[in-house]
């Protein structure tokens, strides 16, 4: 009976996580929750999972990776690959897939891929290339460039921690190196030589064109016998009546743009404002009529002052307090005093009804709003600007500090001398000490969600164990594929993995599927750590589709379709599952 419950909770978490009812950290949490109350496994069992040392170095790796965004060190190393590669786009190419995958061997894939996005971005405007060529390599870069060291992704951390419920030492930091290397490798010169061909090369216009926004920003009119004159324009009604955005009003050459000067700030309307909108055609023919208000083709950006006002793209980072939320829910406008014009997800524009939409990772908002708002935005976490980077944003003086105790902390790891969680988290307390960013930014630095839904999962493995879903599920493989021998096994493992990514989170695939791999091993009597191993290069290579976060992270700024990660992602993961299969037992003898 237990045995079903467990395999139902399975179930329930891929079905749940896939179609995002609830964020995956309360889904976890619920199924903990679940866990406990059925008596499946005790309090204590359940809850150790937040006590597990994998936490401690994925937290302790995100913030020493702050340390490093916020001294600029890794921008320094993108304007240096701009400088480098000159007028040459292939050697761009190449240098900036290289550098993301070096960095990413050694901090977060995500984190890495969001460093390079504005560099990539700028050096393409600045050269007039298509950023679309290069975002997706960066990308992909970076996702390979993780699977070189046991610090390159949460999920090499987890699965190498939950190794000791098996009694199998955990993998050490460059134990992934001799097959994660090789699979960098092959996918950069795949990428360089063929993939290039499959990338598109989109043209890149204004952001009104790129956005398609021309049909929605116009100009009213305010006549003498207009139904408008003498309201404030928080009592016209015209976004609750005719789903009309008011982004600013112009009055005898005075210029307001709305939130930052407050709507009632021009008092009550009068006879010959221009008032600057947002909404469709036939909207606005309906207020015309129902107000008799004159419509003008006009364009509403000549009445932007490029020094004062700002039409950027920003990108909800993983992480973000916005994230299932909607901009009405979340009160965006007044909260951050800046109009959401429209928003890119996964190769679709939307301009209308924007607030009723529920905001996730990845999405990109076309916002409008005066210099100091954009600014202030810049400072956040968990909201990544795109364009130029104020070079005033980075501790620049802590730089060589960031960089020492970075360095250091991994050389002390790999010595041997001091556990790994101990190495790192002593290099995460140091940038916080020598300044190279402060105690809320090293919070702020932390991915709570990725710690809690990793958490919830050691707990789901557990249950697996403890009740025998694990050997049951295990036992089902080895009799449908036991005749094939380990190999073959072996690669149905990695195909699982791969899959599971899709719905699930990486770490979260890899936790699910590691009990069963491990069991599997065991009846037939074949080394685990292999198994273990193939596992964590499954759930780390998720390039099919652009559900992988740092995908994600460049689907909106590259305008890409899906099927441009298809296309690509499948033959890469197709050539790094030969590598695995080739490499994986020699290093790890069955």
């Amino acid at each position: 009976m237990e045995i079903a419950v467990v395999l139902l909770l399975v179930v329930g978490a891929i079905v749940l996580m896939a179609m995002e009812v609830w964020p995956v950290d309360v889904v976890a949490m619920l199924l903990l929750l679940i866990l406990v109350v059925s008596r499946i496994l005790t309090f204590q069992q359940a809850f150790s999972g937040f006590g597990d040392s994998s936490l401690i170095m994925i937290g302790s790796i995100l913030v020493m990776t702050g340390g490093v965004i916020h001294t600029g060190v890794a921008h320094q190393v993108g304007l240096w690959i701009g400088r480098f590669a000159g007028d040459s786009r292939a050697r761009f190419f190449v240098l900036s897939m290289v550098c993301v995958a070096l960095l990413s061997a050694f901090i977060n894939n995500v984190a890495a891929t969001a460093m390079f996005v504005p560099i990539v971005l700028t050096v393409s405007r600045r050269k007039q290339w298509s950023p679309s060529r290069f975002l997706m390599p960066i990308a992909f870069g970076s996702i390979l460039g993780g699977t070189c060291t046991l610090i390159g992704t949460s999920t090499n951390v987890a699965v190498s921690s939950a190794l000791a419920k098996y009694q199998l030492t955990p993998f050490s930091l460059f134990e992934f190196t001799p097959v994660g290397l090789p699979i960098a490798l092959i996918g950069i010169i795949y990428l360089a030589v063929v993939g290039k061909w499959l990338i598109p090369d989109r043209a890149v216009g204004s952001l009104t064109e790129d956005y398609r926004l021309r049909e929605y920003l116009t100009e009213i009119l305010v006549t003498p016998n207009s139904t408008l004159m003498g309201q404030l324009i928080s009592e016209t009604g015209l976004r609750e009546q005719y789903d009309v955005n008011v982004l600013g009003l112009v009055r005898e050459g005075q210029k307001f743009l709305f939130p930052a000067d407050a709507p009632t700030s021009p008092g009550a309307l009068q006879s010959k404002d221009i008032l600057l909108v947002e909404g469709r055609l036939e909207k606005l023919m309906h207020l015309k009529e129902a107000t008799g208000v004159e419509i003008k083709a006009e364009a509403v950006t000549k009445h932007l002052d490029p020094e004062r006002v700002k039409m950027m793209e920003v990108i909800v980072l993983p992480g973000s307090d916005l994230i299932g939320q909607t901009l009405e829910t979340t009160d965006f406008r007044r909260r951050f005093g800046l109009n959401v014009l429209a928003l890119y997800r996964r190769g679709r524009t939307l301009v209308e009804k924007l607030s009723r939409f529920p905001l996730g990772v990845g999405d990109t908002l076309l916002v409008l709003g005066r210099d100091e708002t954009v600014a202030a935005l810049r400072a956040r976490e968990d909201l990544m600007v795109l364009g130029e980077v104020p070079v005033s944003n980075f501790r620049r003086n802590k730089a060589h500090w960031a960089l020492v105790i970075f360095l250091g902390a991994i050389g002390l790891s790999a010595s041997g001398w001091l556990p790994v969680a101990v190495c790192f988290l002593l290099g995460a307390t140091l940038m916080v000490m020598s300044g190279c960013l402060t105690v809320q930014e090293a919070y702020e630095s932390i991915h709570w969600q990725v710690l809690v839904l990793i958490a919830g999962m050691f707990s789901l493995g557990t249950a697996m164990e403890t009740t025998g879903a694990a050997r049951f599920l295990a036992e089902f493989l080895v009799s449908m594929m036991g005749e094939l021998g380990a190999l073959p096994m072996l690669a149905a493992f990695f195909w699982i993995t791969v899959l599971l990514t899709q719905p699930l989170s990486n770490a979260a695939a890899a936790l699910l599927v590691l009990p069963t791999a491990i069991n599997t091993a065991g009846l037939l009597e074949v080394n685990p750590r292999t198994f273990a191993m193939m596992v964590c290069m499954g759930a780390s290579i998720s390039l099919i589709t652009p559900f992988e976060p740092a995908c994600l992270l460049v689907y909106g700024p590259g305008k890409y379709q899906f099927l441009d990660f298809v296309k690509n992602g499948g033959l890469i993961t197709l050539l790094a599952f030969c590598v695995c299969l080739a490499l994986i037992p020699l290093y790890w003898p069955l």
